[in-house]
């Protein structure tokens, strides 16, 4: 459905599977394409395989990732907020992250107040990558059902990199790429117990985070940097620094 006005900086939009976006611009040889969780379920069948074959796709014209979240879910009752925010105010992780933030959300309907759940968020909101924690079932209004949800949110660098890890983990196995996954997520915090030792890296894993990543291993994000050139500084200014500068 084509819209009547831009998006992230283009002069032209359209709706896409639902609440997705494509924009682009007579004068730009790329275009931006925006796919929220529903309009990627919608347009890959929830296929992990189509998925992965939108995103060579991506790669195969010469484009890459500014934004993907990754989501683990825990659906069986091991792992609780209650448990997640006690670790995190008790110093017990281990990440490269330095500040947390924890919580509630909720929503207002007339003039009753409904809460949707307590929320984890670890890393800073300059940092390419974060982690966020929250009651999933509640938040969709779920009653007597478990679903802790952990998103590992990944933009610009850090994300092409997760995603090329997980693309050559995936070409092995479905087993490979799950505990790739994973380790993804302990590479970027581990939940461990600090009073076990001095020494953070011979610190015992917490049982609930031991019984949700299970065999993973850690493994490194391998940021991919961005290829800069004057083509691209010049399409920069254009599309962040003009409209300022205009409006001042």
């Amino acid at each position: 459905i084509l819209l009547g006005h831009g998006f992230r900086g283009y002069k032209t939009s359209g709706m896409l599977f639902g609440k997705g976006r494509v924009a682009w611009s007579d004068d730009r040889k790329e275009a931006h394409l925006d796919m929220p969780a529903q309009s990627l379920h919608y347009y890959t069948k929830g296929d992990t395989e189509n998925v992965f074959n939108l995103i060579k796709w991506v790669y195969s014209v010469g484009g890459k990732l500014s934004t993907i979240d990754i989501a683990f879910d825990d659906k069986i009752g091991l792992v609780t907020m209650e448990q997640v925010e006690n670790s995190v105010k008790n110093a017990d992780w281990v990440s490269r992250a330095r500040y947390f933030r924890v919580y509630d959300g909720g929503m207002k309907e007339g003039d009753e107040i409904v809460m949707k759940g307590k929320t984890v968020k670890i890393g800073s909101g300059t940092s390419q990558i974060n982690l966020r924690i929250y009651d999933k079932a509640k938040e969709q209004n779920l009653e007597d059902q478990h679903w802790t949800r952990f998103e590992l949110m990944l933009r610009d660098e850090a994300s092409n990199g997760a995603i090329e890890l997980l693309l050559e983990a995936y070409a092995q196995s479905t087993d490979t790429f799950a505990l790739s996954a994973v380790g993804l997520l302990r590479g970027f915090c581990d939940f461990r117990d600090s009073g076990s030792d001095t020494n953070v890296t011979r610190r015992v894993l917490l049982k609930w985070w031991s019984d949700f990543v299970a065999a993973a291993e850690k493994l490194k994000i391998i940021r991919q940097k961005t290829i800069r050139n004057i083509t691209k500084v010049v399409d920069w200014i254009e599309r962040q620094v003009a409209p300022n500068l205009a409006v001042l």
